[in-house]
């Protein structure tokens, strides 16, 4: 297991791996914004301020 992570954490393979996770941060990212999952939607309209202004 140490080779293992040893290999990892080797130069070619680091960089490639950097760029992978940024890659598929932006297509989860791009599969949330095309599903349009509601639960990231807030609805402030029905939120009821006046309580709070003095």
């Amino acid at each position: 297991m140490d080779l293992f992570f040893q290999n990892c954490l080797a130069f070619p393979v680091v960089i490639f791996s950097g760029l992978l996770l940024i890659v598929l941060f932006y297509w989860i990212c791009a599969a949330v914004g095309l599903l349009d999952i509601d639960i990231l939607n807030i609805d402030v309209d029905s939120f009821d301020a006046s309580a709070l202004a003095g």
